[in-house]
């Protein structure tokens, strides 16, 4: 089995429960980890996930504005399993800096192929 990481995706989404935080965008950094399903050893792109397309789906997640980290982390992992028949799971970590005055929030989304 293989897994692929990208990790510090960078968007600047309205995002926020508080009308302080729909005034501007704000930074959240977002890690996709990819479970493939099996398949045969093989150099060529098409047997595997082209990360860009990955990438692409949590910036268009980006540009809805949305109340919780949460929910963009839900949205990012089941259209990247909707989208990339060659997952078996994706693991979506959204990272919102700006959520507390001293720590650091996470949200971790796992969302797996029925079957």
């Amino acid at each position: 089995m293989q897994t692929i990481t990208i990790t510090n995706i960078h968007v600047r989404p309205i995002i926020g429960v508080y009308k302080h935080e729909h005034e501007a965008p704000q930074d959240i950094f977002v890690d996709v980890v990819v479970e493939l399903l099996p398949r045969k050893a093989a150099d060529d792109l098409a047997t595997t996930l082209d990360y860009d397309r990955l990438v692409a789906v949590v910036e268009a997640v980006a540009t809805e504005q949305l109340q919780l980290i949460e929910t963009f982390g839900e949205q990012v992992a089941e259209r990247c399993l909707a989208q990339e028949s060659l997952m078996q799971s994706v693991t979506v970590t959204v990272r919102k800096p700006a959520a507390l005055q001293n720590g650091l929030v996470a949200v971790a989304t796992t969302r797996r192929r029925e079957g």
